[in-house]
């Protein structure tokens, strides 16, 4: 989920997986993940969904061995209902990259430090990030929102309500 150009999934596939499904919101990157597994796998090997994460979980009927998030949790603001649609189509394992995107600028435009980041994702609760600004894909115009970041423990919490265990 959230797969940008599809180099997890050309790993998988490379490395045994038997299927690879992409969830990609941004069109081009969602042709980029199809232009770029076609060229070592074959098309039967490999789903690439453009569609957002939400709807993707929301309507999904497969289940998965693996799940992997990258880059996106930080746009969660409802947590428990998010991971627990995860938990629904996760057979064995679900892995979360949590700590994207590393540059939060602060109101007057610095950087956040990375000491801060280390702080941050040691709390016992979900903590608001200050406004994320991110260049669209092709450089053109950039936007800005609110995100949060999610404590290991929160995780660890939410995660053994649901039946699942963190390591």
């Amino acid at each position: 989920l959230g797969s940008a150009a599809s180099a997890t999934g050309a790993y998988a596939l490379f490395y045994g997986a038997q299927k690879y499904t992409a969830v990609e919101v941004q069109p081009k990157m969602a042709a980029d993940a199809t232009e770029n597994l076609s060229k070592y796998f074959n098309a039967d090997r490999f789903d690439v969904v453009n569609d957002s994460i939400e709807n993707f979980l929301e309507n999904a009927t497969d289940q998965y061995d693996i799940i992997i998030i990258s880059g996106v949790i930080y746009g969660v603001i409802d947590y428990f209902s998010f991971i627990k649609k995860l938990t629904k189509i996760a057979k064995k394992c679900i892995i979360i990259e949590s700590m994207h995107p590393w540059k939060i600028l602060r109101e007057d435009g610095s950087l956040t430090p990375m000491s801060e980041w280390a702080k941050a994702i040691q709390y016992p609760i979900v903590q608001y990030a200050q406004t994320i600004r991110h260049s669209h894909e092709d450089g053109t115009k950039s936007y800005e929102y609110d995100g949060i970041r999610i404590s290991m423990s929160a995780f660890s919490n939410i995660f053994g309500h649901l039946g699942w265990r963190v390591s």
